[in-house]
């Protein structure tokens, strides 16, 4: 009798153990989708957006690292500035000016030669299925992190990995993992939203003295400029 009294007494506690489980995993699904829809939702209602950005590169095959600062503002329709060390991208919503100081050079080319950032997002949440992973803190902020792994096989990102504000839902930090083990990390800081960026800060002009090279006139297949 005791013996089938510790038996029945320890099922019951593995049932409880799966039934916790179960509901455990539903949960962080449902909070995972919930926390993604969230930024998704935030970023498709900002009108403008500006931070300062740390990336890290680190090559599997190499075993090295490679580390760039820079800044990124956005505005929408189609317009954004990107500043680092080895090059500035500027687009006004059509134009797209490619400066690179190193050689002298700036490029001409159209807007839909650059990958929305946005666009990019959207792309994710609809095809990767997000897991809720826990809190952590990132800059002293509380953020919720949320791994995100894609629906189908064949994806050269199988694994991403945000850090969305608690307070503010907008990604803090991001971690990319590629079919060949490499790892790209985005560390964001000074993050503003809706900040009335001016469009000067979307228009471009080449220094003196240095190659303009316009894809306009070099690639008949690139659509022209308005």
């Amino acid at each position: 009798m005791l013996h089938q009294y510790r038996f029945r007494k320890l099922r019951a506690l593995l049932v409880l153990v799966l039934l916790l489980s179960s509901n455990i995993a539903s949960s962080e699904a449902v909070r995972g989708g919930e926390v993604l829809r969230k930024v998704v939702n935030k970023l498709l209602k900002t009108r403008d957006l500006s931070l300062s950005f740390e990336k890290s590169f680190y090559w599997e095959l190499a075993g090295e690292t490679q580390r760039l600062k820079g800044q990124f503002y956005l505005k929408k329709p189609r317009r954004l500035r990107l500043e680092t060390e080895e090059q500035t991208v500027v687009s006004d919503g059509d134009t797209l000016w490619t400066y690179v100081p190193e050689n002298k050079q700036v490029i001409i080319s159209s807007y839909e030669q650059w990958q929305d950032p946005l666009d990019q997002i959207l792309r994710y949440s609809e095809s990767y299925r997000p897991t809720y992973l826990g809190m952590k803190k990132v800059q002293k902020s509380w953020c919720y992190l949320l791994q995100l792994l894609p629906n189908k096989e064949g994806e050269e990102i199988v694994q991403i990995k945000v850090w969305v504000d608690k307070k503010k839902w907008l990604p803090l930090k991001l971690q990319y993992l590629d079919l060949n083990g490499n790892t790209t990390c985005y560390l964001l800081s000074d993050v503003k939203v809706n900040s009335n960026l001016k469009d000067s800060l979307f228009k471009f002009r080449p220094p003196k003295g240095i190659e303009i090279v316009d894809m306009f006139q070099l690639r008949p297949d690139i659509p022209e400029k308005r």
